[in-house]
């Protein structure tokens, strides 16, 4: 599955054909790509990185991703 290709996950916990459950891996915070200036960003989220579990479920024409248990680093 395209997810498991681009190295998203630390650890997949469930995978089928139309939903991908896991762990993230650590990732910095892109505030700049979601449209957001720094001056406007919380700096406990513009300074930080991220990690937590992550749901993504597919279908036709459609897709949900929930992310949840975030833990931020500094």
């Amino acid at each position: 599955m395209l997810f498991r290709r681009l190295g998203l996950f630390e650890q997949v916990t469930h995978e089928s054909d139309n939903e991908i459950v896991g762990i993230t891996i650590q990732f910095e915070n892109d505030f700049k790509g979601a449209g957001r200036s720094e001056i406007l960003t919380p700096s406990y989220v513009a300074r930080k990185s991220s990690k937590g579990s992550i749901i993504a479920q597919f279908k036709e024409g459609r897709y949900r991703v929930t992310f949840s248990e975030i833990r931020s680093r500094v």
